[in-house]
């Protein structure tokens, strides 16, 4: 009996394995938890060794393959699909708010072409009104006196002409 008990404490100390010899996952555990114990591929660490040359950030070997394995996983799980449904709605609301604002700046461009319609239809009535008017006849009014001639008295100066006098010269350092 005391072999038997070695035997089953072994058995729960060591991970169990499925037919394929995967690690089976324990209860309570999530879901991926086996990839974090996988060893990391000769490929996935080149990949993480070049990502470090050439981004110059410290990258983690074991997070570029739970990133480059799980990708797919995450996918296809309902959490990812909710929120690209989530944001195929927002997308289609986005569409139709646009069209929505093009449709009201296009009723406002035909309104304000028919506001200038009108308004320029009102004028040509307008003129047409005015020129059906009879016209006023003029009255004749006296003649304007002529403006008195203003003469100069003696001593003032001539009054001063329209054209200016070029510019005097700039001083110079010299002329101080």
């Amino acid at each position: 009996m005391a072999v038997s008990k070695k035997t089953a404490a072994a058995a729960k100390a060591t991970s169990k394995t499925d037919v394929a010899g995967r690690r089976a996952k324990k209860k309570g555990e999530p879901e991926f938890a086996n990839y974090a114990e996988k060893a990391i591929p000769t490929r996935i660490q080149e990949f993480a060794d070049w990502l470090t040359r050439e981004t110059g950030e410290e990258v983690d070997a074991r997070s570029v393959y739970l990133g480059s394995a799980l990708r797919g996983a995450f996918q296809k799980s309902d959490e990812n699909q909710e929120r690209i449904a989530a944001r195929a709605i927002e997308v289609e609301q986005e569409k139709e708010a646009r069209k929505a604002k093009a449709a009201e700046r296009e009723a406002n461009k035909e309104q304000r072409a028919a506001d200038r319609k009108a308004k320029a239809e009102a004028a040509a009535e307008a003129k047409k009104a005015k020129a059906a008017e009879p016209k006023k006849v003029a009255t004749k009014k006296a003649a304007a006196k002529p403006a008195a001639k203003k003469v100069a008295a003696k001593g003032k100066a001539a009054p001063a002409t329209t054209r200016r006098r070029p510019a005097k010269a700039a001083a110079t350092d010299g002329d101080f």
